[in-house]
């Protein structure tokens, strides 16, 4: 199957978008930008459902996959705000943190999130009583002690594995790491090798055991959780001059990711034939 042109989502961003995800529970996508704007379209009409303001540049958001149109949003300030049923209400998660960018959130089966803020993983859920707070902070991983002291710890991608028992981060610098929840102990790691140096970000696919990431120089890996070895390696077009990293997406539980490129690419990529099954370019 191919993908064809649907809509043209377009006039109400008007800064860069910065972050797109669709929704687990409803045909809606969600686009946010650097001005603070968030849009949550309707994907059959191309009209939107709700835009809503945040003031503050946005970084990343992910849907929760346990209720509906709910959202998590993380900002330039490392704040997380919380959207209920597409309406800012003033919610925020409890972190402790402030002025380190949020870089990744997850949303778990069980309602628990994920989320990389500055140099850390925080663990939270809701409260009885209502909002919600950071319960647990990840250690950093046993390969940071190996490294110079310039190597960022810096968490890119997070993947609740196992329902919500297991996380998977990848790290800008220090490989893919397995964390046990219950205990905050490092199950396994895919340590940092040439081919995944500088990961951008990864996406998971549970139905495979693959998790894909793309880096900072060459373009996708993907490597196979059950023996933690690299399977697949494929090539995109990066500009050694622009340090963006590219992002990366499972389609759909389809077997498929999808990646782009700084030429406005985009490919599809089939994992288990490791073919490249369509590529575009956007204009």
């Amino acid at each position: 199957m191919s993908f064809q042109h649907s809509h043209d989502l377009s006039g109400i961003h008007k800064k860069r978008i910065r972050w797109l995800e669709f929704s687990p529970k409803t045909p809606s996508l969600a686009s946010g930008d650097e001005g603070g704007i968030v849009v949550v379209w309707d994907i059959h009409t191309g009209l939107a459902r709700a835009t809503l303001d945040l003031k503050e540049p946005i970084t990343v958001f992910a849907w929760d996959r346990k209720k509906k149109d709910r959202l998590f949003v993380g900002l330039s300030t490392g704040a997380v705000c919380v959207i209920e049923e597409l309406k800012i209400q003033g919610t925020f998660v409890k972190t402790g943190v402030t002025g380190a960018s949020v870089h990744a959130i997850a949303s778990s089966p069980s309602g628990r999130i994920a989320m990389a803020i500055g140099s850390e993983v925080h663990i939270a859920h809701e409260l009885e009583h209502g909002g919600w707070a950071t319960i647990d902070i990840l250690p950093a991983p046993a390969s940071f002690r190996d490294f110079d002291a310039d190597a960022r710890l810096r968490p890119r991608s997070l993947h609740f594995h196992n329902g919500s028992s297991k996380l998977i981060v990848s790290y800008l610098n220090h490989g893919i790491v397995c964390w046990d929840l219950s205990l905050l102990t490092q199950l396994w790691e895919i340590p940092p090798n040439e081919s995944q140096l500088n990961i951008g970000y990864s996406t998971y696919l549970p139905q495979l055991s693959v998790i894909a990431a793309t880096n900072m120089s060459t373009g996708v890996v993907m490597y196979s959780l059950k023996s933690r070895k690299l399977i697949g390696e494929h090539e995109v077009p990066l500009q050694a001059d622009r340090n963006v990293p590219i992002n990366i997406a499972n389609l759909n539980d389809s077997g498929r990711v999808v990646s782009g490129g700084h030429d406005g690419s985009i490919f599809v990529w089939e994992i288990e034939s490791n073919e490249l099954s369509q590529q575009g370019t956007l204009d």
